[in-house]
């Protein structure tokens, strides 16, 4: 087989043209396989060898919106699910992902179809629980926005708002129908039981307009959380037993 190269300078960044010559195939193949999906995005526009050789890792898009097929959203530019299971080559997106959820998506299944998660924006709407949202999580999120209905109850707020904190996701705001003030409840203790553990050093807690909390890690990152005011939300103040915290 007649080899190819790749100089050095074009390796680092997809910006500019992509070069190749006196490069091996097994080495484009790794250097093509371990690639970010957004760089590999931008250098496929730029050369068709790229493009052609790079088609095992799929089709690479800025943003992907998933449709259940059990709810027609006339107003959403999407994809149904049933479509994208289907497809014999996933789409892959490297920025966004909006998924409109139904009984009929398996966010597992979905995840598995995709092969790799690295979109920082995730947006979840319809029918769905808080084991669909941490299926959908990686700590590559930078912005989670939660819609209509999600089932959480009691005994998953601890795992969940815990896997919140795991990801580091900067900014999650809740703009469900669904819930009460005992999901503040559940975020603050979980929150505020973090700092024992020395994976917290702060959190904090305003309402206005919304219920805000900011979290600081260890490492300075910041977590922001908003919730709606619930109808049964009365305001929430902290016990002793958190303030000691």
């Amino acid at each position: 087989m007649v080899g190819h190269t790749i100089s050095k300078k074009s390796t680092k960044s997809a910006r500019g043209p992509f070069n190749l010559h006196n490069t091996t195939f097994a080495v484009l193949r790794m250097f093509l396989d371990t690639m970010p999906l957004k760089d590999l995005y931008k250098l496929r526009k730029t050369s068709a060898t790229v493009k052609s050789m790079s088609h095992f890792r799929g089709e690479i898009v800025k943003g992907l919106d998933i449709n259940t097929d059990t709810v027609e959203t006339p107003y959403r530019k999407c994809m149904s699910y049933s479509e994208y299971m289907n497809l014999k080559a996933p789409i892959k997106p490297y920025a966004s992902l909006s998924v409109h959820m139904g009984s009929d998506i398996v966010t597992e299944a979905l995840v598995a179809k995709m092969k790799e998660k690295v979109y920082y924006d995730l947006d979840i709407s319809g029918e769905y629980t808080w084991k669909d949202v941490i299926t959908l999580l990686h700590p590559g999120i930078s912005k989670l926005s939660l819609y209509d209905h999600m089932d959480l109850p009691k005994e998953g707020m601890e795992e969940f708002f815990k896997m919140l904190v795991h990801c580091k996701i900067e900014g999650i705001t809740f703009y469900t129908e669904t819930g009460d003030s005992r999901w503040i409840d559940g975020a603050m203790k979980t929150w505020t039981s973090l700092i024992k553990t020395g994976t917290l050093k702060t959190v904090d807690f305003y309402e206005k307009n919304f219920n805000h909390f900011t979290a600081v890690t260890q490492d300075d990152s910041t977590i922001e959380l908003c919730m709606p005011i619930f109808d049964d939300d009365e305001g929430y103040e902290m016990s002793s037993d958190e303030e000691d915290n």
